[in-house]
């Protein structure tokens, strides 16, 4: 959620409680990231990932209909209405159910979160970007004289 919020706040400036300046903007990142899962998850953990994508766009969207007045504030005021709140501090009952718990670094993201970089990447049919070259090993002999 918290990616589909800094893509949203990158698209609009509109105020927090203008719901609707969002909505589409939401929807655009939720399809881009879709896309993402599409090109980069394996078959088995592809329908789980796509349904959990969906349930957190829908949950964002739900929490911003409750007419949240502030993106965050920190420290949070128990009487404040936010669309975010910050992992680790108190929340009052109705700020847990109106708002997002949105971790601010990845030191609040579980210890399972990784990341590997590898020498792989997606091509495109449709793309004109062309494909690097092999490497000099790959050529003739005759074209490195």
């Amino acid at each position: 959620m918290g990616a589909m919020i800094a893509w949203a706040r990158q698209y609009s400036d509109a105020p927090v409680y203008e719901r609707a300046a969002y909505a589409a903007i939401v929807e655009s990142c939720h399809q881009l990231l879709s896309d993402r899962c599409r090109d980069v998850h394996a078959d088995e953990d592809l329908d789980r990932s796509l349904r959990e994508l969906r349930r957190n766009r829908d949950i964002l969207l739900s929490k911003w209909g409750n007419n949240p007045q502030l993106w965050h504030e920190f420290p949070q005021k128990i009487n404040g209405e936010y669309l975010m709140l910050w992992p680790g501090q108190f929340a009052s009952r109705l700020q847990q159910q109106n708002s997002i718990t949105v971790p601010s670094s990845m030191r609040q993201v579980d210890r399972s979160a990784e990341l590997q970089i590898t020498q792989g990447y997606v091509v495109d049919d449709n793309s004109d970007v062309q494909q690097p070259d092999a490497g000099p090993e790959s050529s003739s002999t005759s074209d490195n004289l």
